[in-house]
């Protein structure tokens, strides 16, 4: 039962990512590695350091949501969750609608801790001038209750925008499911 929740945890936060302004990479996407990369040149712009301070921060911030905490850390974990994309009002929903869920979840489980690892398969410099890093995302939440965790594997595109002399983490579109860690 509780694999079933953590399923349609994973789920709905990563389809409530995916439409919260997080939505396709690229209008026009080829089949590249599955990921839906747009046509472009391979390069390597980003170490996993990089990957891991940008996209790995926003995706620790969400998960962080559901962590079961007093109402202080619930608070200060919105407020970074809410951050990494401050001018999209989907994802600003989307922040919400986790704690919510992780509210609901509370009588059946409590996660008191998560693990994010950003693993990298491809980076391509996009025709439009973006960065597009295509990764799969490992996720474990810990039950503190049963001390066992509780994981997921999720296929995501990072798109970047250079601003100045730096790449920016504009969006993190998820792709569905590709393999349920065990």
């Amino acid at each position: 039962m509780r694999r079933l929740i953590f399923m349609i945890l994973l789920f709905l936060v990563f389809a409530g990512i995916a439409a919260a302004g997080c939505g396709p990479a690229d209008p026009a996407p080829s089949d590249r590695c599955d990921f839906g990369l747009p046509e472009g040149e391979a390069v390597k712009e980003l170490s996993l350091d990089e990957i891991d301070a940008t996209a790995g921060e926003n995706l620790e911030n969400l998960v962080a949501l559901m962590i079961t905490g007093d109402a202080a850390e619930d608070d200060v974990a919105l407020e970074r969750a809410k951050a990494s994309f401050p001018d999209s009002e989907e994802y600003q929903q989307l922040c919400e609608r986790i704690r919510h869920w992780r509210d609901m979840l509370a009588s059946e489980v409590a996660y008191d801790r998560a693990n994010v690892k950003i693993v990298p398969r491809e980076q391509v410099l996009g025709r439009d001038g973006r960065l597009y890093v295509a990764a799969f995302v490992d996720i474990d939440l810990h039950i503190a209750e049963e001390d066992v965790d509780e994981g997921g594997r999720e296929r995501h595109v990072f798109v970047y925008e250079r601003r100045g002399e730096s790449w920016v983490l504009v969006k993190d579109h998820f792709c569905e499911p590709s393999t349920l860690l065990s």
